[in-house]
């Protein structure tokens, strides 16, 4: 890497000092006498387009780093909605005296979207009207019948696998990422 540098008016200041050698000296034996001197204006150019080249490469890594990581988060994203899946259909799940899956009809399963953003941000999203009432729990009235009120257990298979604290183990999102990462960047930097 290079680059070029020029000082201009240098020539003139050294001009300068050679006219003005015989005062300068006198000046400097002979302190109590005040030395001015007038200096032209000096210009500095530098060209730094070899560096812009330099900074290619690094612009490169850049995009790949980013690449490699929209990558590991996707693949994430694909692993974390498996997760999911799993999580729903484990039989760990309370209700009443007994534990069982979540999944009935597969309607709520199947009303899942899991989004990866722009930002890499993961978005999990379900569709069927009665996913919060299996989710978080609660009271409802079967078939809207008002003088009827059932109990629903809430089973949080969302938030266990985020926080951890359930029936489920926690979907570690940092050790996935790490590695789905790793290996896209080598795939990308090759």
């Amino acid at each position: 890497m290079s680059y070029r540098l020029k000082v201009t008016g240098l020539t003139d200041v050294k001009n300068i000092f050679a006219e003005n050698k015989k005062i300068i000296s006198q000046a400097v034996n002979d302190l109590s006498r005040d030395l001015r001197l007038t200096l032209p204006s000096l210009g500095v150019d530098v060209d730094l387009t070899s560096l812009k080249k330099a900074e290619e490469p690094l612009v490169l890594l850049q995009k790949q780093i980013k690449d490699a990581h929209m990558a590991a988060v996707n693949l994430m994203a694909a692993e974390f909605s498996k997760a999911l899946d799993d999580a729903m259909e484990s039989s760990v799940w309370s209700w009443g005296t007994d534990n069982r899956d979540i999944v009935d009809t597969g309607e709520l399963k199947k009303s899942k979207k899991v989004v990866v953003d722009s930002d890499g941000d993961i978005h999990v999203f379900y569709g069927a009207d009665y996913a919060a009432i299996v989710h978080y729990g609660g009271y409802f009235h079967p078939y809207g019948n008002e003088n009827a009120k059932t109990f629903y257990p809430g089973r949080p298979w969302v938030t266990a696998l985020i926080e951890g604290g359930g029936p489920i183990d926690q979907f570690n999102f940092s050790a996935i990422y790490r590695i789905l990462f790793v290996t896209e960047l080598n795939k990308l930097l090759g």
